[in-house]
């Protein structure tokens, strides 16, 4: 990660083709960093490395997509719950919204614990579309989303009358 040296992972066996580099706490994987990986071959009769590609092979650590679970509209028809499951290694979660005649907008940013969000001001008389990325700020590394996102259809909402009055007939 950023190194100009080498450090050693791990050692196999000569007849080991493939390695998984699993996070620990001694060689932590660190969303959105940079990892170059090589391979050095050791001849224990003679104490000898053999030659290694200098380059290595790099890969990008990337958070997944968040799974979307659904969007429900309240008894009320006055707020959408979005609900999906949890995803490991994030910092907050974005929740966007989308109506056949907007694109995606961000309308909150949550904390990597929450699972559920409750839109209290979806759009009436729409289809309101809902999705949901993982961010990780550290590294300021944005996860995958469902383009295709949930859905809920909300009815049209009367507007509440801005007086009211009271009339009496005598």
């Amino acid at each position: 990660t950023g190194s100009s040296q080498w450090t050693g992972l791990a050692t196999v066996s000569g007849n080991t083709t493939s390695y998984t580099h699993t996070s620990s706490k001694t060689r932590p994987i660190v969303v959105g960093q940079k990892y170059t990986y090589t391979v050095k071959g050791y001849n224990s009769k003679y104490n000898t490395n053999g030659p290694y590609n200098s380059k290595g092979l790099t890969i990008s650590t990337k958070l997944d997509t968040v799974k979307l679970k659904n969007a429900v509209l309240s008894k009320d028809q006055k707020s959408v719950t979005v609900s999906w499951n949890g995803l490991p290694g994030n910092g907050f979660y974005y929740i966007y919204r989308k109506t056949p005649s907007t694109g995606w907008a961000r309308i909150a940013t949550l904390k990597s614990n929450v699972t559920s969000y409750t839109d209290q001001r979806p759009v009436s008389n729409n289809t309101n579309t809902y999705t949901v990325r993982a961010y990780y700020s550290p590294t300021k590394t944005l996860g995958g989303y469902n383009t295709a996102g949930c859905s809920v259809s909300v009815p049209r909402q009367e507007p509440k009358p801005r007086y009211t009055y009271d009339i009496k007939i005598i």
